[in-house]
């Protein structure tokens, strides 16, 4: 949670654990630059300097990063279980979100609420990672269900009179609105 001098300065003997900031949130990262290393250089009594302005230290935070992928899953299961059949899609209305849990947190993510409107298929749901007992983050989510179903398209462009074969024709899966397009 903090960031120490011994974070920031090699060989460190005296005041290493001396807190100089907070540390970077999980997955992401802060640069200090050559002003800032040279005032907690001297602040300090380190021998330590920078040897040009141009210098800079990036602190990184590790972390265990939940994809939109495990995301998606755990939602489509869910689904699933409330009753959602066939082929389909899951549309997030807020892109696709990702959750970042401090590293050694096991990469995890439950699901503590779901509402799902069968007519209008649309649904919100509570994620929670790494666990329900532990819910260290918490995202809300509300999306569509796309309903996919197979339509037929041209493998390639033909003339005006060409005779369409079996060979010209696949099938693919797409959602209400990729057919209207």
């Amino acid at each position: 949670e903090t960031l120490t001098l011994g974070d920031v300065f090699d060989g460190v003997k005296r005041n290493a654990d001396y807190v100089i900031g907070a540390a970077p949130a999980p997955g992401q990262e802060i640069t200090l630059n050559a002003r800032t290393l040279y005032r907690s250089a001297v602040a300090m009594d380190l021998q330590c300097r920078p040897i040009s302005s141009s210098d800079q230290v990036v602190v990184r935070r590790e972390a265990s990063v939940i994809s939109y992928d495990e995301i998606e899953n755990t939602l489509r299961s869910a689904l699933v279980q409330k009753g959602v059949t066939g082929n389909f899609n899951v549309a997030l209305n807020s892109g696709k979100p990702t959750i970042v849990l401090p590293k050694d947190m096991p990469k995890q993510v439950a699901l503590s609420a779901i509402d799902f409107d069968v007519q209008k298929d649309y649904f919100s749901a509570t994620l929670v990672a790494p666990s329900l007992d532990n819910p260290v983050q918490r995202i809300n989510v509300t999306g569509m269900v796309e309903r996919l179903s197979s339509v037929p398209v041209l493998r390639s462009n033909l003339q005006n009179g060409d005779v369409i074969g079996a060979n010209d024709i696949e099938m693919i899966e797409a959602s209400e609105v990729q057919r209207l397009l």
